[in-house]
């Protein structure tokens, strides 16, 4: 009995022929039947054309008909799939293609076809609205004309042929889409591309530079005389530079950029008596730059708190005085942004804040970036730091080391010179050894510390530099504008050929011993 039952199963399975209960009928079980082909290109009166519609699933070979409808004149459907020939007359011509697999199961699907009686006019770009904008932003723009139906790519004619982002046709005469930041600074044309080809050139954008401290700057430069609250009941002198509609004292601010990330400069040892008429407060070799291409730079004289002789201060001491000063700036600048008279209010942003200076004001510097974050942890508004010159060691306690706190966790630019006598490269490198990373220090060719300032006044004790002063301004601007547009303003491309591991930094001959971690 059991046999038997057995055998009705295997007889039952084989009549069965495999199939499960949700094959459909003539088709194997897998993908169903389905024509993948949904849109046809336009064809053109008396021209060649030919396309062929696509199937997938079933079991090929495939079979091809039209089952409703009709192509135009001079068109055929072939039981391959290809439609070719070359249509007689204009219009739009609906049909209906059927494909058959080899089981017999069946697909259809409708299309529209259209034949022009002439080609597409290429697109063409009349109008651009914004005519310009900041090459450190990505920035939305509109393109008005004719012809941008279907349109697929815009870019730039710059050397990159840079393809804008978001593109939306809002219809044959407009589109939108979307400048990338980071974009090579100058006025560029732009190009539409759509199926009946590419636009000539368009009216100019302007690309107003934000990044390359070598090339013309977005901006004017303004600049304001103050003073403000130092951390010790002080009030030092400062001088604010500024983005600004036009150049001079006391123009007019540019919101165009804000809110604009913060620079907070310190100035090297200053003598109790004064010699060679230095303007602690200008530093323009670096401040220009910057504020030029959009930062706001706070220029501080430091003299109530820099009297070493007579009162026994130390180096040591006078450093901490100023780092205290320098985070005082940017509570300072706090308060022009949140204030309703100031001229800056509404336009900084303290948040993003480099720290820079040159000799003892470059150990004030690191001190302030250690101290904000020992105070602040990741609310640390100090984002970098990039010094020149700056000593590792007490001169006014027999050389003992400064103790500059715990920096790493800012990245730090360190700056050297081959004929600097006073601070050395070795301290530079001394005080490299303690940052983090990212971090990076060279050394100058020729350079000396009396050029990391507006004049080439010869300090006592330092030796003649080999190289002008321009030149050695010119290294020190290149790489710190870099430095602080990678790690306060977070720019990226345009930053990278000038720092560590970039063509330019690389191969620039004027600076040596590069170090970088």
């Amino acid at each position: 009995m059991r046999y038997a039952i057995s055998l009705l199963a295997l007889l039952i399975a084989a009549c069965s022929g495999g199939q499960g209960a949700d094959s459909p009928a003539g088709s194997p079980s897998g993908p169903a039947l389905a024509i993948v082909t949904s849109t046809l290109a336009d064809g053109l009166v008396s021209q060649t054309y030919a396309a062929t519609l696509q199937a997938a699933g079933g079991t090929q070979p495939y079979a091809w008909a039209v089952v409703a409808g009709a192509l135009p004149p001079g068109m055929t459907l072939n039981g391959q799939g290809d439609l070719a020939g070359s249509p007689a007359s204009a219009g739009s011509f609906s049909f209906t293609a059927r494909v058959q697999d080899a089981l017999g199961a069946q697909a259809d699907a409708a299309f529209l076809f259209t034949v022009l009686a002439s080609p597409p006019a290429a697109p063409m770009v009349t109008a651009i609205s914004p005519t310009f904008g900041l090459n450190d932003r990505a920035v939305p723009i509109t393109l008005t004309g004719t012809g941008f139906t279907g349109a697929t790519l815009v870019q730039l004619n710059d050397a990159a042929l840079t393809p804008l982002t978001n593109l939306v046709v809002v219809n044959s005469g407009t589109l939108t889409a979307t400048i990338p930041a980071e974009i090579a600074p100058g006025n560029w044309t732009l190009r539409v591309t759509t199926p009946a080809g590419q636009s000539a050139p368009s009216p100019a954008y302007a690309a107003r530079n934000m990044t390359d401290p070598e090339a013309p700057w977005a901006f004017a430069v303004g600049y304001m005389d103050a003073t403000m609250p130092g951390a010790s009941g002080d009030t030092p002198a400062v001088r604010i530079y500024y983005p600004a509609t036009t150049a001079g004292q006391n123009a007019t601010p540019s919101a165009l950029g804000a809110p604009y990330p913060c620079v907070v400069y310190n100035h090297g040892f200053k003598p109790p008596v004064l010699a060679g008429g230095i303007d602690y407060r200008a530093n323009t070799f670096v401040a220009h730059p910057l504020a030029g291409l959009g930062y706001v730079v706070i220029c501080i004289d430091q003299a109530p708190n820099n009297v070493l002789f007579g009162s026994g201060a130390t180096a040591q001491a006078n450093s901490q005085r100023d780092a205290d000063d320098a985070r005082a700036a940017i509570n300072y600048l706090a308060s022009l942004h949140a204030g309703s008279t100031s001229p800056l209010s509404g336009l900084l942003d303290v948040s993003r804040v480099g720290v820079a200076g040159h000799s003892r004001g470059g150990d004030a510097s690191l001190m302030a970036a250690s101290d904000e974050r020992a105070a602040l942890g990741a609310a640390a508004r100090i984002r970098a730091v990039a010094v020149m010159g700056p000593p590792s060691t007490d001169s006014q306690q027999s050389g003992a080391p400064i103790q500059f706190g715990n920096f790493t966790a800012v990245p730090a630019l360190c700056i050297g010179a081959t004929a600097d006598a006073i601070a050395p490269y070795s301290q530079q490198l001394d005080i490299f050894a303690l940052a983090g990373s990212p971090s990076a220090a060279f050394e100058i060719n020729g350079g000396n510390h009396s050029q990391y300032k507006d004049s080439s006044t010869q300090l006592t004790g330092d030796s003649p530099a080999t190289i002008s002063l321009a030149t050695q301004q010119e290294i020190c601007r290149r790489y710190v504008v870099a430095w602080f547009n990678r790690h306060v303003k977070g720019l990226v491309v345009s930053t990278a050929p000038r720092l560590p591991g970039g063509a330019v930094y690389a191969t620039d001959s004027r600076i040596q011993n590069r170090q970088s971690k």
